[in-house]
Formats: C-alpha cells, structure tokens, sequence
C-alpha cells in the first residue's frame, strides 16, 4: 500500500475522508466549510503544531510567541516547551493587538471553544491582528450548544471528541488560506508521511454512520448526538446536585441556550467539571481530590482547581459520583 491515497498524485487522503467531513460540519452547522481547504492529521495535537509551526515561519526573524487565556488546555503549553523550537515559544497570557505588529514577534493565540477545561465559549474580537487558532474539538452537538456555524481563519476538529475513537488518530484543521493550507500540508507530510489509511478508512465508516443515523432528519433521537446529549446531561445534572450544598466546593456556572441543530434550547453537557476549592487550606485541589480516590487535572491555572472528566464509561462514572459524594458528606460532617 502506498503513502499516497492515488498513484501519480501527491495526495494524501481519501476523497471519501474528506467529503464526509464536510458532510458531516454542512448537517450540525458548526463550522463552514465552502471555500476551504482542510489537512488531515493524526490527531488534532499534531495539527496544532503543525499550524503553530507554519504561522511562525511566516515571522522567523523573529521568536513568535504562542499564548493561551487561562484556563487553558494544559497540552498547549506541554508541546510548545517540549518541542523548543528557535521559532516559537509559549509566553502564557494573550497580549490583544489591533495595530500594526513590526518591531515585535508575532503571537500565536490558541483558544480552545468551547473551552477545556471549563466548557465557556470563548472568541477575541475581529479587529485583533493577530494570528488565532481555534480549537473547536468539542464544538459538538452533543457537548456544546452549536448557536452558529464558527467561520474562523483557523479551525481544529478530532474524531476523538465526535465518537469517542481516540486511538484511531484523526483530526482536522479547516483553513481558509491557500499558503498557509499547503505549508501545513507539508508539514504533516514532513512529520508523518500523511496519515494511516487504515484510521482515514475507520474514521470515514464511523462518520457516515452518525450521518446515516440522521438521514430520516435531526429529529432522529436514536442519532449519536441525541444519544451522548442525553447522557451527558445527566451526568452534569448529577455533579450539580452533589456540589449544589458544598461549601468547600464550587463547579463551573452553565446556562441553558438554544441549540441550532436540535431546534431548541438545551440543558448544559459539558465533558468536564471544573471544580475549584475554596478552603483556605486545600491549596492544591487535585491532591484533596486525590485523597479521596478521584483523579483529577489541573489545566492551565491555579492549583485551587482541578477537572474531573464526564467522558468515561458508566461504571466509572458511577465510581466517580460515589466518591465524590463521600467527600462532599465528610466536609459537611466536620463543619
């Protein structure tokens, strides 16, 4: 089998792949599609460099820097350090420009939204000159309210969060310049000599399914969106109830908003808690959650907040809730 998905032709995915993606954004609405260009990677982490390293050529004369808004998906600032390339470094907090930019390096600005770890929706304003990639992974139906269809120079998708198959390694940036289209093309190709024609295939079956699953229209609750919504709204109705009365606990504020592909408005459904202790003495939360058995992240901020994943399998999250609420009774107990 080849590298290349055709003979004679330096193309690396499948037409089918890349069909069914925008297939797949045309039915949820959640991002457009016409007039772009879009590169397959595996997984959206090799994409992010890939596009960070790209924008950074555009400017190497000088040292770019890559910032995210806390909180922030800690891996951002993992790979940027781990990879400590001359071009780019991560600088931490995001310095909005509306000017022109000679005379300094350019800033790179990833903006998970909806955001992880806290779920909030999260856009800089129009007029910022500079470069910004959006990391739309949950940008989702069944995660996330889909309330327009985002329309960004820079987007990043993942199967991982669609379907749950992270192992198959499939992601997708959506960009509306040729240039930097082709230069991250070649990056991939660089890096990887493309991707797994075994994972495009899976991932390709796997997206027609959950289209195929609406062909009798969105109403369809028997649809993969349908389904994870339902459950996942559960699930964050069940945190809330057992965080609702604590004092030594806060969770993340989530409103209610209308969703366009379900056609109402629908009930929060993060993939994650975001919990911060408010004790004066708990100063690292993921080590109070770790005494009592539950695993928890920190993500780019203090250490008075910890995440606690709702995308696990329902014994675990059964484990998880039981845990969880044994501590919230013990704090209650001892006050």
């Amino acid at each position: 089998m080849s590298y290349l998905t055709r003979d004679n032709a330096a193309i690396l995915y499948t037409d089918a792949l890349l069909r069914t993606i925008r297939d797949l954004h045309g039915m949820v609405g959640n991002a457009v599609t016409k007039d772009r260009y879009i590169v397959v990677g595996t997984g959206s982490m090799q994409l992010i460099n890939a596009v960070v390293h790209s924008l950074a050529l555009l400017n190497s004369d000088r040292v770019s820097s890559v910032v995210a808004k806390a909180p922030y998906y800690s891996a951002y600032k993992v790979q940027t350090e781990y990879l400590d390339s001359p071009l780019f470094n991560f600088a931490r907090d995001p310095a909005r420009f509306t000017g022109n930019a000679t005379g300094r390096g350019a800033q790179i600005e990833l903006i998970a939204s909806p955001n992880n770890p806290d779920a909030q929706i999260q856009e800089v304003p129009q007029n910022i000159s500079e470069h910004v990639i959006y990391d739309h992974a949950y940008n989702w139906p069944h995660l996330s309210p889909i309330t327009k269809a985002s329309d960004h120079d820079i987007m990043l998708f993942t199967l991982s969060k669609i379907t749950g198959h992270a192992g198959s390694r499939i992601g997708w940036a959506i960009i509306k310049d040729y240039n930097l289209y082709r230069t991250v093309q070649w990056y991939v190709v660089l890096n990887t000599l493309g991707v797994s024609h075994e994972s495009q295939l899976r991932a390709t079956q796997l997206i027609r399914t959950i289209i195929k699953s609406y062909s009798e229209g969105i109403r369809n609750e028997k649809g993969l969106f349908h389904y994870g919504r339902e459950v996942l709204e559960s699930r964050w109705a069940t945190i809330q109830s057992i965080l609702k009365n604590s004092s030594r606990f806060s969770l993340q504020e989530l409103k209610p908003d209308y969703c366009f592909f379900f056609a109402q408005i629908v009930d929060p459904s993060p993939g994650h808690a975001w919990i911060r202790c408010n004790y004066e003495e708990d100063v690292d939360c993921a080590a109070v959650m770790l005494s009592a058995g539950i695993i928890g992240r920190k993500f780019g901020s203090g250490n008075r907040f910890v995440r606690l994943s709702l995308l696990k399998r329902r014994s675990h999250f059964e484990i998880l809730t039981a845990r969880l609420t044994k501590l919230v009774a013990q704090t209650s107990s001892s006050t």
